[in-house]
């Protein structure tokens, strides 16, 4: 990345994709959430293998929006520091 407006267009994209990763993980968790119940009252007709599902996506939910979380806090920090003239480096820590 070579510029500020690179940087920006990366992490706005980067945003929108982690958005869309943890609607859809959500998605998918809860149309397993007849499963989870089973298996939540130890009902032993539970689909183990569903819960599994179910949980990898719950999991992955949480992390792509805690990522989008991060990469809107990135961008707001920006947005402060251009409001305040503020420079940051682009270099590589």
């Amino acid at each position: 990345m070579n510029s500020k407006e690179e940087l920006i267009h990366w992490i706005q994209k980067e945003l929108k994709i982690s958005i869309e990763c943890a609607k859809n993980s959500r998605v998918v968790f809860d149309s397993l959430k007849v499963e989870m119940d089973k298996f939540d009252t130890k009902d032993p007709t539970v689909n183990v293998y569903t819960v599994r599902l179910g949980l990898d996506h719950r999991i992955s939910a949480e992390k792509d929006e805690y990522a989008a979380k991060m990469f809107q806090n990135i961008l707001d920090l920006m947005h402060v520091a251009s409001r305040y003239q503020c420079s940051f480096s682009l270099s590589k820590v």
